[in-house]
């Protein structure tokens, strides 16, 4: 039998026949052009073919766009060409049916005895199951990873905008929908969209302010609409989401506690099956999201107090201070510190009676303390006393504390006591001053009775035709003149001198590591207050964690007029990487809230990976002495 005998014929009687039905795997061979020319029983059982049908189809035929199948085609074309002898793929087959398997294709050459390509024998296992399996391990890897993900994120978050992104990301990664949206039900109960992903304005507003749950619920349950052609929708409704390429969607709800909050929506552009472990997966989202939502709502409740409390009390002028018992240690807010004289952080208490009460107030100050903490019989803590600040300055204070307490009986302890501080010294000079008025009022008033009673026995006696006129042009000419004026008198700082000043322990790196800009303006003396403190604490925290806690870092440090405008910005460069603090601290509120409210200004706090960046912008007029603005 001649080389150029078709192979199928050849094949027909060849003896190897017998074992190509019993391999138990697939086998097929196929021409130069990739035809099939004879298939085992095997290969029908997993194809869906008879053995008739398949000679003359391609092995490639209607899947030229799967990227393994593409592959395997070029591989192929080596093969024949002689590149390869034999190689081995992974690739998708079309079943008859029109689903597909995956398989292993060993491809191996069949030449002339003048190397010339005759046909290949392909051997097919089929990997459907272990695809599965792949695809399955897979697929839990990617919703554990979204998962992890988005807690993670949800602990980093510090607004509400902050939980939405990464729920988003979640949603969609773990999901695998085509879009995604977030809504919250507003203040009269109303759904609204506060976040989505790939959905156009048109059908945002079309769909918003719908829900699926009475708005009264409790604990509602996911809805899922698997071809939303088949759904008993409103006619409206249901064409807006038509109109926008939705084919299937799953309302959430959002249920913390029971309470329905809101809902997530997926969309998926195809219809599709909601399977009972994808629905479970969108309810752990759900739960994650809800919390999230709640706890950064709680948040911004709790802030908005403190706030407020912090409002209420800077009216006053009050700053509230805390004692730690166990610890023996006093902590308070920055008025409460300004007013002590002392640093952030917490104070042990023996410092401040050795250091900072008047002597002859210590003992009185803290007899007082001891009976508020008295557990047996407290006594509300209210005293006035002085303070010794640094350079021998002597201030008043007034301060309120009430102690709290835990258990009862003879296992009662103390647990804090917590109570605001005043700077009442204008207080105690006015008063001083008015006793001493007071006093002199008394002596001169003493003295004119004595010389008004003398010269009306004068008058009266030398001049009794005329006394009425004579005694009250004397009067007349002992009118008193005028009483003595106090007041403080705040001059202004140049801001290089305040700089200069908050950095002096860096003196050595000015002009060096450290640049100024310094165009002579001259600071009021609040602005001075609020910028200083924010130098001081920027300073503080370069040297602790920034740009001058290295040999190589720079700070560089400007501010300038612009028109009507003041603006002060400290730049950091070449330090070790930041990362921001916890929302809240001390050293934040001093650089943003305290320098904003002090100047009705702005600032920008930027913890970039080069280096911190803190911008104050405030208008001219409300940090500047008069006739320094332009």
């Amino acid at each position: 039998m001649s080389s150029d005998e078709p192979a199928h014929r050849r094949m027909g009687g060849n003896l190897a026949a017998p074992t190509y039905e019993h391999a138990g795997i697939g086998i097929v061979e196929v021409d130069a052009e990739g035809k099939l020319l004879r298939v085992n029983t095997q290969w029908c059982a997993l194809t869906g073919y008879s053995s008739d049908e398949p000679p003359g189809r391609s092995i490639f035929e209607g899947t030229t766009d799967d990227e393994s199948v593409q592959a395997d085609y070029e591989r192929f074309q080596r093969q024949v060409a002689g590149e390869l002898d034999r190689y081995t793929i992974e690739r998708r087959i079309r079943r008859k049916d029109g689903s597909y398997v995956w398989v292993s294709i060993t491809s191996s050459s069949v030449r002339g005895t003048d190397g010339r390509f005759l046909y290949a024998v392909r051997t097919q296992h089929d990997l459907t199951e272990r695809r599965r399996a792949e695809e399955a391990l897979a697929a839990r890897i990617r919703e554990l990873t979204a998962l992890y993900q988005f807690t993670d994120r949800l602990q980093r978050a510090e607004t509400l905008e902050d939980v939405y992104a990464p729920a988003l990301d979640a949603i969609l990664g773990a999901l695998q929908c085509s879009r995604a949206a977030i809504l919250l039900r507003d203040s009269s109960g109303v759904m609204r969209f506060v976040a989505s992903r790939g959905l156009s304005e048109p059908y945002r507003r079309a769909v918003d302010g719908h829900s699926p749950w009475d708005p009264d619920v409790k604990d509602a349950e996911p809805i899922c609409v698997d071809d939303v052609s088949h759904a008993a929708f409103p006619k409206t409704l249901k064409r807006a989401v038509i109109n926008e390429g939705i084919r299937a969607v799953a309302f959430i709800p959002l249920h913390p506690a029971g309470r329905l909050i809101g809902k997530f929506m997926t969309y998926y552009d195809v219809p599709h099956a909601f399977s009972r472990p994808e629905i479970e997966l969108a309810v752990t989202i759900a739960r994650q999201l809800g919390f999230g939502i709640e706890r950064k709502r709680a948040g911004q409740a709790l802030q908005a107090s403190k706030d407020r409390l912090e409002f209420a009390l800077n009216a006053a002028q009050l700053g509230w201070w805390q004692y730690d018992p166990l610890r023996s240690v006093i902590s308070g807010d920055t008025r409460a510190q300004q007013i002590f004289d002392v640093t952030p952080g917490d104070i042990p208490i023996e410092d401040i009676i050795t250091k900072r009460l008047h002597p002859d107030d210590a003992e009185r100050v803290w007899t007082a303390f001891q009976v508020a903490l008295d557990p047996s019989n407290p006594k509300p803590y209210t005293i006035e006393y002085r303070l010794q600040r640094g350079g021998g300055e002597v201030t008043w204070v007034e301060a309120h504390g009430l102690a709290h307490f835990e258990g009862g009986g003879h296992n009662r302890r103390i647990e804090s006591i917590v109570g605001t501080v005043q700077d009442i010294t204008e207080r105690k000079e006015r008063e001083e001053k008015e006793h001493l008025l007071m006093r002199e009022i008394n002596h001169r008033a003493k003295n004119m009775l004595s010389v008004v009673d003398a010269i009306a026995h004068q008058t009266a006696t030398k001049n009794p035709e005329d006394f009425v006129e004579r005694f009250s042009e004397r009067i007349q000419a002992l009118s008193a003149n005028q009483d003595l004026l106090i007041r403080n008198e705040w001059k202004g700082v140049e801001v290089d001198d305040l700089v200069r000043a908050q950095l002096a322990h860096f003196a050595d790196l000015i002009g060096s590591r450290i640049v100024m800009h310094d165009p002579k303006l001259r600071l009021n003396a609040s602005a001075a207050q609020a910028i200083g403190l924010a130098l001081h604490e920027l300073a503080t925290n370069a040297a602790k964690y920034g740009a001058l806690s290295t040999n190589t870092g720079r700070v560089d440090i400007c501010w300038g007029c612009d028109g009507d405008s003041l603006t002060v910005c400290w730049t950091e460069r070449d330090g070790p990487p930041l990362s921001a603090p916890r929302p809240g601290g001390f050293g934040t509120t001093v650089m943003k809230a305290m320098a904003e409210r002090s100047l009705d200004g702005t600032v920008q706090l930027d913890y970039a990976a080069s280096g911190l960046i803190w911008r104050l912008t405030c208008p001219a007029a409300s940090a500047l002495e008069s006739g320094w603005g332009s």
